[in-house]
């Protein structure tokens, strides 16, 4: 198409905001496009300009500007708003009448409006400027605006330059428009805020869960920003979101991502609405990486949860020790807030190799633990996950909930509360019955979690393994590699015949006052599942007067380097404590031990009998640690 062919196009339709009020009709119900494209001149002309037609409208929109309603106006009996939303501002006018609330799904919206349901008069949209082709763009929301177009009797295009044109399935000719409104006004933004060092830990622990090859499910915030940051070692990602906002500017400039989205031949970038910055409208324009799709359609939520790895990250201002009931916060009572990370969350569950993700602040700004034993608060903002949650992050770790009992829950949860919080914690729930009477949670050795021992390392033939130190939450893991691993390798580990590991042996062991006992454990991801496969720890023994250090690998990992690896930590984090001794004894016959003793980062002495090996490592004699622990 010609540009004077479509320069005579937009004359022909062009219509002033006085030509508009007369089309417009007493009882019209109205569409406005929303998010960063609604037709804010527009919207405030019909709501300020007193004319004949302008009265007892309806106004519809998925997602309203509350500002822009005002009690005094409803009173007119000019307007009345008909949404899908019930935002704190907007709750308060549900209570006066003002506004019709309509209960819905992402799911079930776009039916609504194709069953006749939700009717519309009239549709007002703003869109980009025409291409060479005559066709314009919905710009960086795409949720029902082309379902409504196509639905309804009166459609009026407000093209605006500063809309930009995506990609994806945002494109509409001219010719679907009756008339046009030409504006030149910024589209609206939010740059949001700085991520501070509480979200950024969040995104470090965050990053630990996410692997390459994943689709990830993100939403709105600066926590989300933190997480897109610490992601910048990750490959093959791809991005499927109701939202997205400045965090995947960074993301898809980077090697981070894949080539195209998990579930389609466009860029690595799906998504219904882009919500942010200028920067980030600048960014999408004619952006191929970044496809603008009605994900709510039908054929996008089938699709969900075959998408392998799907990632789904819900962030959240509450959570209880179950892990599945939450309280959201005041401005996710939206369809692209908490509903619609609920629906990516629940298709997360169905995807191979799937994570459901919960993130939360472990206190709210006035100190009070987020992380309860029962919500008995703003029931208002109670929500179920239904069952999704497989892993909660706080800034103070991992909780990982997938398959565990609620006593097995509340205690991985306590063990990612602030620290001040877990004792009182620990209280309530053996108060509600939640946990064993005899449960031992000391939160003074819970202050001394060396958080900065924790380390991601890769491994030949089984990828990535997380180093930290032990937890009190790790007991049933322990327990379970216990029983797991042959009764020989328990006999050269313990250095006796021990067949049980019930509750009240494991719980002292894994509870420890990182000072002077602490213990490093390995873990690795199955399916999304943690296990434990191995653990090296030193510990003072009042009979022998020394540090003793022992370790244990799971059979199936041995001969990687893990054993090796781990007592070259152990050895390094004991002498940066002062500590001037450390010894291992080993039965004479455990040949693998004795040569990963004898091969440490610092040469042993050895004294041995018939039975027993007795290796003395002296830290504080001159000898050198080497910079580099050993190499897996």
């Amino acid at each position: 198409m010609t540009a004077m062919k479509i320069r005579n196009i937009i004359e022909k339709k062009r219509i002033t905001d006085a030509n508009l009020y007369e089309l417009i009709r007493p009882g019209d119900r109205i569409f406005f496009s929303s998010g960063p494209v609604t037709p804010v001149t527009t919207l405030r002309g019909i709501m300020n300009t007193l004319h004949g037609n302008l009265k007892d409208l309806e106004f519809i929109m998925t997602a309203p500007i509350q500002a822009f309603f005002q009690d005094q106006d409803c009173n007119l009996g000019k307007y009345r708003l008909k949404t899908f939303i019930v935002g704190e501002n907007i709750a308060k006018k549900y209570a006066t009448s003002f506004i019709d609330f309509i209960p819905t799904t992402i799911a079930e919206l776009p039916y609504l409006f194709v069953s006749g349901a939700v009717e519309t008069d009239v549709a007002i949209v703003q869109v980009s400027t025409p291409d060479r082709a005559g066709n314009v763009s919905l710009g960086p929301v795409h949720d029902i605006t082309r379902l409504v177009v196509d639905n309804t009797p009166l459609v009026i295009a407000e093209i605006n330059p500063h809309v930009p044109r995506t990609h994806g399935e945002t494109s509409i000719p001219l010719n679907a428009f009756d008339y046009i409104i030409e504006r030149n006004t910024p589209l609206l933004s939010d740059a949001g805020r700085e991520m501070d060092k509480t979200e950024m830990e969040i995104g470090r622990h965050v990053s630990y869960l996410i692997e390459n090859g994943a689709t990830l499910s993100m939403g709105l915030g600066s926590v989300f920003n933190a997480i897109a940051a610490s992601l910048r070692d990750k490959q093959d990602l791809s991005i499927c979101s109701h939202v997205v906002s400045d965090w995947i500017i960074d993301l898809v400039e980077s090697d981070t991502m894949a080539r195209n989205c998990a579930f389609n031949s466009r860029g690595p970038v799906a998504t219904t609405s882009c919500i942010g910055s200028e920067n980030l409208f600048r960014f999408i324009d004619n952006n191929r990486a970044v496809a603008v799709l009605p994900l709510m359609n039908s054929y996008y939520q089938k699709e969900l949860s075959r998408i392998a790895r799907l990632t789904s990250i819900v962030d959240v201002e509450k959570i209880d020790v179950s892990g599945d009931t939450v309280s959201i916060a005041g401005n996710e009572y939206n369809l692209d807030g908490f509903d619609s990370k609920l629906n990516f969350s629940t298709a997360a569950t169905h995807s191979r190799d799937g994570k459901s993700i919960v993130v939360l602040r472990s206190t709210n700004e006035q100190g009070q633990s987020n992380i309860l034993i029962t919500h008995s608060d703003r029931p208002e903002k109670v929500r179920s996950m239904l069952g999704s949650t497989r892993y909660v992050v706080s800034e103070f770790g991992i909780a990982a909930v997938f398959g565990k009992t609620i006593r097995e829950r509340a205690i991985a949860m306590i063990d990612i509360a602030h620290p001040r919080h877990r004792e009182s914690l620990i209280l309530e729930a053996k108060q509600a019955g939640i946990m064993y009477p005899d449960q031992i949670y000391c939160v003074d050795h819970a202050m001394n979690y060396p958080r900065d021992l924790e380390e991601v390392k890769k491994i030949r033939r089984s990828g990535e393994i997380l180093f930290r130190p032990i937890k009190v939450s790790d007991e049933e893991m322990m327990r379970r590699m216990f029983y797991k691993i042959s009764e020989n390798t328990v006999y050269m580990r313990y250095l006796a015949s021990v067949r049980t590991m019930p509750h009240s042996r494991m719980q002292p062991y894994v509870n420890i006052d990182y000072r002077n006992t602490l213990s490093l454990v390995g873990i690795v991801q199955k399916r999304g599942i943690e296990h434990i496969i191995a653990e090296c720890r030193f510990a003072w023994s009042d009979d022998e007067k020394t540090h003793e250090i022992a370790f244990i690998v799971d059979e199936v990992y041995q001969g990687m380097g893990i054993g090796s690896y781990m007592v070259d930590r152990i050895i390094g984090i004991a002498r940066d404590r002062g500590i001037s001794k450390l010894t291992a004894y080993v039965m004479t016959e455990n040949e693998k031990m004795s040569r990963v003793l004898e091969r440490a980062v610092v040469l042993p002495d050895l004294r041995q009998n018939e039975h027993e090996k007795e290796y003395t490592f002296s830290l504080n004699d001159g000898l050198a640690i080497r910079d580099m622990y050993t190499v897996i």
